[in-house]
């Protein structure tokens, strides 16, 4: 069996006007080295182009809210029902 590492990847979705960002990781080893913010950049290019005017996603408080902060998005809502002190913060961006 063969076995590759993934540096990182993203899944999103277009829809009426929005770019969904649903799935995006970075493995360990390629964190705090700007992929992240390359990949995210190129998904915001990427929808724009499709004609997208606004680009959303949603984190948990264990992954990464201030990154996506950092990358001018703003949190609209925040679930804060789960248990342990975790919360789904929901973000969006104009693009």
């Amino acid at each position: 069996m063969i076995q590759a590492e993934s540096s990182g990847g993203v899944f999103c979705e277009t829809w009426s006007y929005g770019l969904y960002i649903d799935v995006f990781w970075i493995a360990d080893g390629y964190r705090n080295q700007g992929y992240g913010k390359a990949m995210i950049t190129e998904v915001e290019r990427l929808g724009k182009e499709l004609g997208c005017i606004f680009a959303h996603t949603c984190t948990f408080s264990y992954q990464a809210p201030e990154f996506y902060k950092h990358m001018g998005y703003e949190v609209f809502g925040v679930n804060d029902e789960y248990p342990d002190g975790i919360k789904q913060f929901f973000l969006k961006k104009k693009l």
